[in-house]
């Protein structure tokens, strides 16, 4: 996806508010653009039920901020009651062999 300032619609929030409707993370092999960063500003904030806490609805990282250790802010309630995750796929031992006719 790329980002100009003279696009008319928000782009990152727009897909936030397609799919999720709470927060959206965006991560990035480069540091965000100034358009990029408005987005992230005008998006607003979430207001957790638990402890009233403002977390930015729409937050971006690198990926050497995530290699750093720094880390997206989440609802406490995302620890408490945990994040979906993905299936883990075990690995097959060795490499397997092609089938030549």
């Amino acid at each position: 996806m790329e980002f100009c300032e003279t696009c008319p619609k928000p782009q990152l929030v727009e897909l936030v508010q397609g799919f999720v409707k709470t927060l959206g993370f965006f991560v990035s092999l480069e540091e965000p653009t100034a358009p990029m960063v408005q987005e992230v500003e005008q998006a607003g904030f979430y207001t957790t039920p638990l402890g009233n806490r403002k977390i930015p609805r729409l937050q971006i990282r690198t990926v050497g901020e995530l290699l750093a250790g720094e880390e997206f802010l989440l609802p406490i309630t995302a620890y408490l009651h945990g994040v979906a995750q993905a299936e883990r796929v075990q690995a097959e031992a060795g490499q397997g062999a092609l089938e030549m006719e």
